[in-house]
């Protein structure tokens, strides 16, 4: 009976080897790769690079990328990686120094693979449907920065001792599972991120002395689970505080490191307790959000002549430096608190200040009719510009502009001989032209001519509030 089934094993041995002989290897087609020479395989992959340090995406992509160099960057360029369910989408395995961003990685069993590497920065990048969209194994002092994590089964995994990794300023909504630590995963920080929406918030398994603050658990229908008598750091101490807790009563009549003292801090006044090793001793009461930066705002045209209604009001956003305009969130960017931009696009340094600017259209008719709302015809308006980042990150930046009314060519609130003259003396003008006034040219066709006279004398006489 044993020797009849070891042949039967044999023979099953045989015909599984003959049959996987059988099965083509993959093709290299189906990966692409940043050799460890600087390189790039094949040499036709849509992705360029004129240093071997910055490597940039030139078309959406549907095979793995895996990286054999270390000390480079990858911009996706808004690009997107997208595979078929299995395999990895960026296979980061043993690297350090390497920074990925602005991309969209979809549909792989894991988005970003980590096994054994350091210093890994993936930032302002889309990770969405994924089996799970950012893998750590065995891998250390990473950073994870202002992405857009959604409909992942897991969001991100930290496993076998992946210490000192920090998860910053996502939006982590719509995964199964928004975070998992397991397997020893320890001090590492999760800081400013929006927890929304998920199954589980956040799975930690046999994982401590991890720092979580400065979240938002919000509508997630476990916001955290603990695995276990491993005890994790959930706020920052007094007055900082801890995390924002939808499910939790928002009680704020006292204040102090106690919470024993009469008027209210922002804290609320009873501790979240997750379980006995686990408790937010200062929860915030309202979502946390960080401090707003200052932008740097100009209009064009800087003199808006309301009686001129087609065309655009274009609205250009800077910063000093270090904050990429690609990602700010163009769709949610409004002018007074009313104005919403109908398209925008990243454009080289309009300011002058050797950063790139962000250029939003408004709609000139729908401009013209909210300044005209407030009861202006002349004078100067002030623009507030505000809006986020993906990652949730406030701005604000103002502008003052002139405005006028047809005909008004000085903006002294009448039409008289004083803006016959402007337009008499740019007559016949062009833009580049040494004449060239751009406040006479009334209907803002790039040349003073009989049609701009026009339009003044056929206003002569108004005057304006």
């Amino acid at each position: 009976m044993k020797a009849s089934f070891k042949v039967s094993l044999l023979v099953l041995l045989v015909a599984a080897s003959l049959l996987m002989s059988r099965i083509p290897a993959a093709k290299s087609s189906t990966r692409i790769y940043i050799r460890a020479d600087g390189s790039i395989y094949p040499q036709d992959a849509p992705i360029l690079s004129e240093d071997n340090v910055t490597y940039i995406l030139t078309a959406d992509i549907s095979e793995s990328i895996i990286i054999e160099r270390d000390n480079i960057v990858i911009d996706g360029f808004g690009h997107t990686v997208r595979g078929f369910g299995g395999s990895v989408g960026l296979n980061l395995t043993e690297r350090s120094n390497v920074a990925i961003q602005n991309i969209s990685v979809k549909a792989f069993q894991h988005g970003f693979y980590l096994l054994r590497s350091a210093n890994i920065t993936v930032s302002g990048s889309v990770i969405v449907n994924n089996t799970y969209g950012i893998w750590f194994s065995l891998s250390s002092s990473n950073l994870v920065s202002s992405n857009l994590v959604t409909n992942n089964s897991y969001g991100f995994v930290l496993i076998l001792f992946s210490n000192l990794n920090a998860i910053v300023r996502n939006v982590i909504s719509g995964n199964v599972y928004g975070i998992r630590l397991d397997y020893v995963s320890e001090q590492n920080i999760i800081h400013g991120n929006a927890i929304e929406s998920n199954q589980g918030g956040a799975l930690f398994i046999l994982s401590s002395n991890n720092y979580i603050y400065h979240n938002n658990f919000i509508n997630n229908v476990a916001q955290v689970q603990v695995s276990g008598r491993f005890q994790n750091i959930w706020d920052d101490g007094y007055p900082s505080g801890g995390n924002h807790w939808g499910d939790h009563a928002l009680v704020d009549v006292l204040s102090g490191p106690f919470q024993n003292e009469l008027g209210s801090d922002g804290i609320v006044d009873v501790p979240c307790i997750i379980d006995v090793d686990n408790i937010d001793r200062y929860p915030l009461v309202a979502p946390w959000s960080p401090t707003a930066i200052a932008a740097k705002v100009s209009v064009k045209p800087d003199v808006l002549n309301l009686g001129v209604k087609q065309g655009w009001v274009t609205v250009y956003i800077g910063f000093q430096s270090g904050h990429n305009v690609g990602r700010i969130n163009a769709s949610k960017t409004m002018v007074n608190s009313t104005l919403s931009a109908e398209s925008s696009r990243v454009i080289g340094d309009y300011d002058g200040d050797g950063e790139s600017d962000l250029a939003l259209l408004f709609n000139r008719t729908l401009v013209t009719k909210y300044i005209c709302s407030k009861g202006l015809t002349t004078g100067n308006i002030v623009f507030r510009v505000s809006g986020s980042f993906f990652d949730r990150t406030p701005f604000v930046g103002y502008c003052a502009i002139k405005i006028r009314m047809s005909g008004d060519v000085n903006i002294d609130g009448v039409v008289d001989l004083k803006d016959v003259l402007v337009v008499y003396l740019a007559f016949g003008s062009y833009p580049a032209h040494p004449r060239w006034n751009d406040v006479a040219d009334e209907n803002e066709d790039g040349q003073i001519d009989l049609k701009d006279t026009y339009l003044v004398a056929s206003n002569y006489g108004q005057a304006y509030a």
